[in-house]
């Protein structure tokens, strides 16, 4: 797992160094695990209930001879030994399981295992399937399904004269988009063997609104324009995933790329969007984007999955902007494991999304199903855990009421920084598009035109965000509101390492100089694409700082914690010296 790390003080920190990450908590109502008797009535064949010391053995001493188990581990981020792997995350302890070796987990499942349930094929459906799927069953739906053996499952469908309703596939990502009816799709998709997720998706998403109040002082764009005339974005490419833009705008008609892949419409809100990411300002001041040089493309968002690899390739995109969104979807589906595959594999690829504009709902599902204001975020894509969410603030810094709030299913800090967006998170996401070309042009500057990894771009942009609302990370402004001058001078100062983390623990070393009264640190992760372990405890690693007088450390996640912080703790991200 590649991370970066990076630091900004005032007083010049030598590159020699020391820390592990810290974050900190604010209030949040506590997670609501489900009961075993929940899981079992849900996705368990109850019938077959049993404690792994009897699994097998009901009739003789054999394996057993289901395909999919429910199962209760005794310890929260138990991983999977070779023996079993874990197919769907339900919370920290639950889990759903299929077998690699079923004589050999027989053998270890006591040490790991409080329960293991056969499991139906309920648990394939995603949250909230039955109200967005609606009561016709048949009435044609499009749904997105996940499957671990795509051939397989087309000879079977075509053995049932179904493969009409396949309408797109995604080999990359091992998914496949239909068009069917909610009776077919429950008597061949959800039984099969082959198939591990399944979600029904909208037909055509909503942009989530048009900004046409255009301020780039807010986010220190301007500045950053006078004081780096050559940071322009030029010899890059942003990728708009929604509608086309109007081609023919005299802000960006030179620097537009035809693909094959847009819309044949065009509409005001993608033409908004390309200004605001790399407008020229011809058309008036206002005009005037962020990278007034990046090259602009544009792919549909009528496909909901990521583009085709030799789209990223042949275009040579570094940023795409998705400012849309669906309703509030709660969970780990299938678009956002697609998205954090396709940034393992292309590190160098930015993907920035926005919020959604619902930050007073509620999520139908999950852990925080019914809390108005949390974890409303408009898509299943921005659980992803190697993006950009961005959320939208006036030009005072508040908050806007309609800005989606975090976190994600898992607690994780959603969105992770909030920009100028005065009607919607459209463009904030924007402007945070265009910020992140500067910075991958700046880079390309001091190091031979090659691109920065994903992670750094995110670690630069978090590090040296402006703290907002109560002192820390939280759920409505992230990390904070992006600088864009300050991400760039933390970057020509290059105050960052790339290294490993190993199993168990890495230590990485910085000299912190007498004097210095604060210090910021930021960790960055490339995940693996899945939906991860849920936190434990107060956080998923431990963090600590090995000096005296050092702080306590605490991770955001779903447990309630104290909105007056942690005793010791001065604020976000930064640390007094203990004197």
């Amino acid at each position: 797992m590649t991370f970066w790390f990076a630091h900004l003080n005032p007083n010049k920190i030598p590159f020699y160094w020391t820390l592990f990450l810290l974050l900190w908590g604010s209030a949040l109502p506590a997670q609501i695990h489900e009961t075993e008797t929940d899981y079992i009535s849900r996705f368990g064949l109850s019938a077959h209930q049993t404690t792994p010391g009897n699994l097998g053995r009901s009739n003789r001493s054999s394996a057993p001879e289901y395909r999919f188990y429910l199962a209760q581990r005794k310890e929260k981020g138990i991983q999977p030994d070779g023996y079993w792997t874990i197919v769907r995350e339900l919370d920290s302890l639950f889990c759903i399981l299929s077998l690699n070796n079923p004589e050999a987990f027989l053998q270890k499942a006591e040490e790991h295992f409080a329960l293991i349930v056969p499991a139906n094929d309920q648990w394939k459906l995603a949250p909230g399937w039955e109200q967005r799927a609606g009561r016709q069953q048949r009435e044609p739906v499009q749904v997105i399904v996940q499957t671990n053996n795509p051939e397989a499952l087309k000879a079977d469908l075509e053995r049932s004269n179904l493969t009409q309703t396949i309408i797109a596939e995604y080999p990359e990502f091992q998914s496949m988009l239909f068009r069917i009816s909610d009776r077919e799709m429950k008597r061949f998709l959800l039984p099969s063997p082959w198939v591990s997720f399944i979600d029904v998706r909208p037909f055509v998403p909503a942009a989530e609104l048009a900004v046409p109040n255009h301020d780039l002082s807010a986010n220190q764009v301007n500045f950053v324009h006078r004081q780096y005339p050559g940071l322009t974005g030029r010899g890059l490419t942003v990728s708009l995933k929604e509608y086309r833009p109007d081609s023919t705008d005299i802000d960006f008609s030179d620097r537009y790329l035809p693909s094959g892949i847009s819309t044949a419409a065009t509409a005001t809100h993608a033409t908004t969007m390309a200004t605001i990411i790399a407008g020229a300002g011809n058309s008036f001041y206002t005009g005037k984007g962020a990278a007034p040089g990046a090259s602009i493309s544009s792919a549909s968002f009528f496909n909901l999955m990521p583009e085709p690899d030799t789209y990223y390739k042949q275009s040579s995109i570094t940023v795409q902007n998705h400012s849309y969104g669906l309703g509030i979807e709660n969970y780990y589906g299938a678009e956002a494991r697609a998205y954090d595959d396709l940034v393992r594999r292309y590190p160098t690829l930015l993907h920035v999304f926005s919020s959604g504009n619902i930050g007073a709902g509620a999520s139908p599902s999950g852990p925080y199903a019914g809390v108005p204001g949390f974890a409303n975020l408009t898509g299943t894509f921005k659980m992803a855990k190697n993006l950009l969410t961005v959320g939208a603030v006036d030009s005072f810094y508040r908050v806007e009421p309609l800005s989606s709030r975090g976190p994600a299913f898992d607690g994780r800090v959603k969105p992770e920084l909030v920009a100028f967006g005065q009607d919607g998170s459209s463009g904030a996401a924007a402007l945070t598009s265009g910020v992140a070309l500067l910075i991958q042009q700046a880079y390309q500057k001091l190091h031979n035109d090659s691109l920065p990894p994903v992670a750094l771009v995110r670690a630069m942009l978090m590090n040296s965000a402006r703290d907002l609302g109560p002192e820390g990370p939280d759920y409505s402004s992230g990390y904070g509101s992006v600088q864009a001058a300050k991400a760039l001078e933390l970057l020509h100062k290059q105050p960052f390492i790339q290294d490993q983390i190993q199993p168990n623990e890495k230590e990485c070393q910085i000299q912190i100089p007498p004097g210095a009264a604060h210090f910021r640190a930021t960790l960055a992760l490339d995940r693996p694409a899945g939906p991860g372990q849920f936190p434990k405890g107060p956080g998923q690693r431990s963090r600590r700082v090995p000096r005296p007088g050092g702080f306590r450390l605490a991770s955001l996640g779903p447990q309630r914690v104290p909105s007056s912080g942690f005793p010791g703790c001065s604020g976000q991200k930064r640390h007094r010296q203990p004197k």
